[in-house]
């Protein structure tokens, strides 16, 4: 087998144009010859341990440590881990418990975190991101390859239970992927990319990785302006945007999208939840001259599997699609029943193809049913990949997005089950029952309403108060409950189970 390293163009552009700009994050810039100097210097340090780690995990608040860090992982051989600083302990422990790794590096507010963690088992190493500009490539170890089947990175996504689940991408999908991206976008070196994603939300590898690859810049957004862009993509001049569609409402909402506010774009990319039209039309107002993607997939689909390009979309009858596959990726549909569908009836989205991943990170039982080998009567036996979408192939040969086949959410891109917000919701409350129904504006999920049974004996406002305070360190923030409504009782179903179109009625009754 060949072995790969994506980020081996990294050292020819240090190489060919080491003056050239490869980063922008927290108001400093890095030339090709810097950021390669502060990798080449962590990964000195990372190769005069006792054995060279095969997992590394990298825990951060964001920064040029963050990126120095994942750089240093992949420059080993290493699989990367990105963890955040900001999620909560009982997930950071789930995760580092899963994947397991040999190495932990940390900036400051990371290592204060891992001093709080109780792990079972052995820990891992822990090593300090030191940002040295004195690194020299030729001083380092050699960055090693990847076997085609090793997974160059795990990101986390959750589970039907809310636990964290590890999606390991190899350097074979990673590759693929990668390849049609740069077919379809032909980036180029005088490009500057945005990075509007934590580097934990798998989405965030595009934009390293088709950046450095290719010799371009990568401009990561601070914390404070991710949901307001507009000035930042001014400033930095970004010819390709790439965020989820609820950033489009909320700059909307800011006044930042009037025409031709966002003349530098040449592209503009939208996924990680559906794009509403009147949304895409607001930004295309915006960057007239970008050409505009829908683009999906799930994370276990290596970033994006399907694309469509968006055109003419202020026509009276134009429908948003999620378009079509991505080379190698092949679509099907399946009923209740589990039996094909032809795919312009619809029903749950199955992915197969070379993006595909194996399956999750020491989750064999969820691996086994959401990855399955079956034989479609028009495509033949492949190992598909469960979606939980719901969705159906129009006549113009485009896929839509119905929906979901359970209670899963998507708010700015983060996937989440009800049922686990319910659960803790629940637990923290000390409420009989709980529920949890979520949050529309201008067709996208913004957030959770939940429901609480019985009414409190002290005032509901403390009430609702002390819950969220209490929800905080089990859940991210854009996770937790917008509104809290506490009633006598719930109304339930005939079969005695939760009645959530009851609740949706009374939810739109308080609204209107």
């Amino acid at each position: 087998m060949t072995a790969i390293n994506p980020i081996s163009p990294i050292l020819d552009h240090a190489s060919k144009t080491p003056d050239a700009l490869a980063l922008f994050v927290d108001g400093q810039y890095y030339t090709y010859r810097q950021l390669t100097a502060l990798t080449a210097a962590q990964a000195a340090r990372i190769n005069q341990l006792s054995t060279a780690p095969s997992r590394v995990a990298v825990l951060c608040a964001g920064g040029a440590e963050a990126y120095c860090g994942a750089l240093a992982a992949l420059w080993m051989g290493a699989t990367y881990i990105p963890l955040a600083t900001d999620t909560p302990l009982p997930q950071l422990r789930d995760m580092l418990t899963d994947v397991a790794p040999d190495l932990l590096l940390t900036d400051p507010s990371g290592a204060a975190l891992w001093h709080r963690l109780d792990l079972p088992g052995k820990r891992p190493r822990h090593l300090s991101i030191e940002l040295d500009p004195t690194g020299d490539p030729a001083l380092a170890p050699p960055v090693a390859g990847f076997d085609t089947d090793s997974a160059v990175y795990v990101v986390f996504t959750s589970g039907t239970t809310g636990h964290p689940k590890g999606v390991p991408v190899s350097a074979r999908q990673l590759t693929h992927a990668l390849e049609c991206f740069q077919r379809r976008y032909v980036i180029k070196r005088d490009d500057r990319l945005s990075q509007s994603f934590p580097l934990t939300f798998d989405l965030s590898m595009f934009d390293l990785f088709m950046a450095w690859q290719q010799g371009a810049s990568l401009h990561v957004i601070p914390a404070r302006q991710r949901l307001a862009p507009g000035p930042f993509i001014r400033q930095q001049q970004l010819t390709l945007w790439f965020s989820v569609p609820s950033v489009i409402a909320f700059m909307h909402r800011l006044g930042q999208l009037k025409p031709d506010n966002l003349a530098t774009l040449r592209w503009s990319l939208f996924c990680g939840e559906a794009l509403p039209l009147e949304l895409a039309r607001r930004w295309q107002d915006a960057a007239p001259d970008a050409q505009m993607d829908n683009l999906y997939g799930p994370a276990e689909a290596t970033i994006a599997c399907t694309a469509k390009r968006l055109y003419d979309l202020h026509c009276p009858d134009y429908e948003m699609t999620i378009g079509q596959p991505l080379d190698g990726t092949l679509l099907a549909t399946i009923g209740e029943q589990e039996q094909w569908t032809p795919p312009e009836i619809g029903g749950e989205l199955l992915i197969s193809g070379p993006q595909v991943v194996d399956g999750y990170w020491a989750r064999e039982e969820e691996t086994q049913h959401r990855f399955t080998v079956r034989k479609h009567p028009q495509l033949g036996a492949h190992r598909w990949y469960r979606t939980g979408d719901l969705a159906r192939l129009g006549d113009d040969g485009d896929w839509r997005f119905l929906g979901r086949v359970d209670r899963q959410l998507k708010i700015r891109g983060i996937r989440t089950e009800t049922e686990a917000i319910e659960q803790l919701v629940q637990q923290h409350s000390g409420a009989d029952t709980a529920a949890i129904l979520p949050l529309y504006e201008q067709q996208l999920c913004v957030g959770v309403a939940a429901f609480v049974t019985p009414v409190p004996l002290q005032p509901e406002v403390e009430a609702r108060r002390k819950l969220i305070r209490s929800l905080k360190p089990c859940l991210q923030g854009a996770l937790l409950p917008i509104q809290v409504r506490y009633l006598p009782q719930l109304p339930l179903t005939r079969h005695g189970k939760i009645d959530y179109r009851q609740l949706a009625a009374v939810l739109d009754e308080r609204e209107g």
